[in-house]
């Protein structure tokens, strides 16, 4: 804050056709409320989809390309994506002590975002599974396409040696992939139960590796 003593600056905004004398606020309470507004669309994001509040946060002055590695040991850059929201709160309500349009704003913007970064969330994932070789087509038959995936991809196991496993599906499909599910048969049982115990042994050997010492320490 400036150390004047002369009267606070003023900004006049143009609302309902009226002018409005607003006084200038502290950059910190711009701050303020940029951190609070992000913080407060982001929790409301994270209780609309689950899958989203499972998903870990980096915060980054600026966002690289980030490289995700090919079954031929190649990179391939997965490019980052830009998600716009507008919205508008009234500001003589706010001045008025009135947040119910800001409560709004924050509401239907969660809603934006969480569509938007679904959306492309899939799309990215989709793109850099098809580039590291991890894709499948089984056609119609859900079970024998999801042995396939297990078969080509990385799983890590919990101290009791659980798979930290989950499948996502859409809405429309969920009932279909989940009556295919029960319908598992014995030997897709059996190829299921093989599929595992490979991959826990493969993590675990994967775990012995980074605990052994380097040479003369």
């Amino acid at each position: 804050m400036s150390g004047n003593n002369g009267p606070p600056a003023t900004a006049n905004a143009e609302t309902n056709g009226n002018d409005l004398t607003v006084a200038a606020t502290p950059h910190e309470y711009r701050i303020a409320l940029a951190w609070w507004a992000d913080a407060a669309t982001d929790h409301l994001m994270m209780a609309l989809d689950p899958l989203y509040a499972q998903t870990p946060r980096e915060p980054m002055e600026s966002i690289p390309a980030p490289m995700t590695g090919t079954s031929s040991k190649n990179e391939a850059a997965v490019s980052s994506v830009e998600l716009e929201v507008i919205t508008n709160v009234s500001v003589p309500a706010m001045i008025n002590g009135d947040l119910d349009d800001l409560h709004a704003a924050i509401a239907e913007t969660a809603q934006q975002m969480i569509e938007q970064t679904m959306r492309q969330y899939f799309a990215v994932l989709a793109d850099a599974t098809s580039q590291a070789g991890n894709t499948v087509d089984a056609g119609d038959d859900i079970v024998e396409a999801y042995l396939m995936v297990l078969a080509k991809m990385d799983i890590a196991f919990d101290e009791d040696g659980r798979p930290d496993l989950a499948l996502y599906v859409s809405p429309e499909n969920a009932n279909r992939v989940e009556a295919q599910l029960a319908a598992i048969t014995p030997a897709q049982s059996r190829r299921f139960t093989e599929i595992l115990m490979r991959k826990r042994e493969e993590f675990n050997a994967s775990r012995r590796r980074r605990r052994l010492p380097r040479h003369g320490h």
